[in-house]
């Protein structure tokens, strides 16, 4: 991210990939906690996968149901994959200094053209 004034504002990057992992975070888990829901009944069930299973769960519990208990699935993948989001930003920043480094004291640009 740059600012008006043309330096790195890191700060501001790092708490949008911070809010950006956390929203597709959020949304991974809401697309998939009907699938691990049916998954766990399975093999708390010992059944092999069986179709009228999911369509169970939906027919006793309705849609609040399938989604029951996705509250703490959030707590845990928000944090999660908002710091992955936010440690690539910084990896990559580093990354930038790193390679500058390299060129100035060692004239490496072998090295820099390499890892584009």
């Amino acid at each position: 991210m740059r600012a008006e004034n043309g330096e790195s504002n890191i700060s501001t990057g790092l708490f949008i990939r911070l809010a950006g992992g956390g929203l597709a975070g959020i949304t991974v888990a809401s697309v998939t906690y009907p699938l691990d829901l049916v998954r766990t009944r399975l093999s708390a069930q010992g059944v092999g996968p069986n179709l009228a299973i999911s369509f169970s769960v939906y027919d006793t519990a309705g849609f609040r149901g399938i989604y029951r208990g996705i509250l703490p699935e959030y707590y845990k993948v928000v944090p999660s994959i908002g710091i992955l989001f936010m440690s690539c930003e910084i990896t990559e920043a580093l990354q930038a200094v790193y390679r500058r480094f390299l060129y100035r004291c060692f004239r490496v640009s072998w090295y820099i053209d390499a890892c584009r």
